[in-house]
């Protein structure tokens, strides 16, 4: 939408490609060097144009912050795989962010409430309250979400000041994903020095807003919360993909990248092809675009992620129309809604659908595209408020003279939620291209986002199952099944005449071969599986949710018409792999503790590691048996 903060991240690739390869430590860099590039540049030039001061006090109120967070931040990303995440993420994010904020500052008359005379008296110290809470925003990640190394193997933290050596740096696994909101205080006086903070503290409101804002309590914050939380989205919107171009350059293990490369597989790999321009097809190519139904395409979609092993995909279809809307691979209808709802005419076959439009050049790139649909697909411009289901709409006959033939039965209606509008295109129109860029630019930007990783970490070696095992009561399960060798991923179809025994088997099979491809993560903090005390224990309904949602059609062949995760469950409990409670119970409760966790609890079932593993994995320390 605005070509110059579209591409920031592009440019900035090059660098980590060499060095991912390479294997290269990185060169601390001088705030100088680090600004000096004509996107930066423009940004710092925009934001003193925001500030409506003078270049000295915009040298000593706005550049020596900035300088200071240059140099503390270095080339470091934003996040692993999510926005901003290449190298020198964090500090074009940073200012952004800045900016972005100022520009939403012109809207607003602070502090809220003032007479005039204060509120021109204290104009310039809310205005840059507002700047400096956006360029600390996310420092909290750098103390909180990496580990970096320096050349002579000492680990590196921000409060021992500016980066002297070269360095490499890794993203720490478990981490606590809110923690970094928390964190920035840390960086509050290093970054802004002194003089500034003396400033800032003279206005107890401005000053409590801005604390608020930096230990994480955006609600406290007030207007300042507001603020930043408006730029910052707007700056992580633009980055994660305003077009499908952008969009290709993902990190390899982001969500965007999967939901690209399963779009891709829907349409172009035989295996789970998605038919086209026909009678009972789910897509119609035009030259308006590429119309999927949205229904179909979201559950084909999710159950190809989950299938790979793809973490946190949305199980609902309007969380995941809104996550493929954030980054802009479906083009929005004229309300700015997911959800278009169109007419397919061929012939005398006529039918209403709700779709997602897609620009096809994200599928197919360069190649060939399929023939053209010979038809029509007439767009509603009415919004379309986003829904889990999809059958077919049948329009009110008074006002129509088409026939419409439905393709599926309805069989069932799900209440439509209201659509929440997203103010994201209006704090976009607040910004130009101050420096548009050529086409030769444009080639010499990398595509690769990938970071320096540290070698692989040793994990302790596991033990060799032995006979002897904790104690345990006898409620060893009815059946002993040996482990056999991983599958890719389960190949089963299911009907209407698929028994109890047969849905369990699917379920185990899908099971074991997840563990062992480590598609299904073990011992995680967000795993649903976990070592315990010499057992295999899968949580409750979590586990059973996951299988049904790689497997929709199971909603509708559940014969007791219910949640079809209880009739998995129900079906793999006739299996008797599991063991019992002493009480004879099939459901087991574990404890969490943990640094940041206590009194919580888990409910699942407790299988032999035997089944799944030649070798006895090791216990997660933070999850015991909760003993009735």
């Amino acid at each position: 939408m605005k070509r110059l903060f579209q591409r920031w991240s592009k440019k900035s690739t090059t660098a980590s490609t060499v060095a991912h390869k390479t294997g290269e430590y990185l060169h601390p860099k001088s705030a100088q060097v680090l600004l000096s590039s004509d996107r930066r540049q423009a940004l710092l030039d925009q934001i003193w144009e925001q500030t409506s001061i003078s270049r000295e006090t915009y040298q000593t109120l706005y550049m020596e912050p900035i300088t200071r967070y240059a140099e503390l931040v270095q080339e470091l990303p934003a996040s692993e795989t999510h926005h901003h995440s290449y190298l020198g993420g964090m500090l074009d994010h940073g200012l952004e962010l800045l900016l972005y904020a100022l520009k939403l500052r012109q809207s607003y008359l602070l502090p809220i409430g003032a007479p005039p005379e204060d509120q021109a008296k204290y104009a310039d110290l809310w205005t840059a309250g507002i700047a400096y809470g956006a360029l600390l925003h996310d420092t909290g990640k750098i103390l909180v979400d990496i580990k970096v190394e320096t050349l002579d193997g000492k680990a590196w933290q921000a409060w021992h000041g500016i980066l002297k050596q070269p360095y490499r740096f890794q993203y720490i696994k478990g981490r606590d994903y809110n923690l970094h909101n928390a964190a920035a205080m840390l960086l509050c006086s290093s970054i802004l020095g002194k003089d500034v903070l003396d400033w800032l503290s003279s206005n107890l409101e401005l000053w409590g807003s801005l604390l608020y804002l930096l230990s994480g309590n955006y609600t406290e914050a007030g207007v300042l919360g507001e603020i930043v939380s408006k730029a910052d989205r707007t700056s992580t919107a633009l980055n994660i993909g305003a077009n499908p171009e952008k969009a290709l350059q993902a990190p390899p293990t982001s969500l965007q990248a999967h939901l690209i490369r399963g779009l891709r597989q829907l349409l172009k790999e035989e295996e789970h092809r998605i038919k086209l321009n026909m009678k009972g097809a789910a897509g119609w190519l035009t030259q308006d675009g590429l119309w999927l139904v949205s229904k179909v395409v979201a559950d084909k979609l999710r159950s190809f992620l989950l299938s790979q092993g793809v973490d946190k995909v949305p199980t609902k279809n309007s969380s995941l129309f809104d996550e493929l809307q954030s980054h802009r691979l479906i083009e929005p209808n004229a309300e700015g809604n997911a959800i278009w709802k169109a007419t397919v005419t061929d012939g005398d076959w006529v039918q209403e659908f709700t779709f997602l439009r897609v620009k096809p050049s994200l599928i197919w790139g360069n190649e060939e595209y399929p023939s053209l649909f010979g038809g029509s697909v007439t767009f509603d411009g009415q919004p379309e408020a986003k829904n889990d289901t999809q059958a077919p709409i049948t329009s009110p006959a008074v006002t129509s003279t088409k026939t419409t033939v439905q393709a599926t039965p309805a069989t069932h209606f799900v209440e439509v939620k209201p659509v929440i509008e997203d103010d994201i295109d209006d704090v976009l129109s607040l910004f130009d291209d101050p420096c548009p860029i050529t086409s030769s630019q444009e080639q010499s930007m990398g595509d690769d986002d990938s970071l320096i990783p540290f070698e692989p970490f040793e994990s302790p070696s596991p033990q060799p199952i032995t006979t002897a095992q904790s104690t345990w009561p006898n409620t060893e399960p009815a059946q002993k099944i040996s482990p056999t060798p991983p599958k890719a991923s389960l190949q089963v179809t299911f009907t209407t005449n698929t028994t109890a025994v047969e849905l369990g088997t699917a379920f185990f099979e899908w099971l074991k071969a997840g563990v062992q491809s480590h598609i299904l993560y073990i011992n995680d903090s967000k795993a649903l599986i976990h070592i315990v005390d010499g057992k295999m224990f899968i949580a409750s309904p979590g586990i059973f949710q996951r299988f049904t949602s790689q497997f929709p059609e199971l909603e509708k062949l559940n014969p007791d018409q219910g949640q079809a995760w209880r009739w998995v469950q129900k079906s793999f409990e006739k299996l008797k792999l599991h063991h019992k409670t002493e009480n004879d119970l099939n459901i087991w409760t574990c404890g969490v503790r943990g640094p940041r966790v206590k009194g919580k609890s888990i409910k699942g079932y407790l299988l032999p590691t035997e089944l799944f593993f030649n070798i006895q994995p090791v216990d997660n320390p933070f999850v015991t048996i909760e003993h009735q």
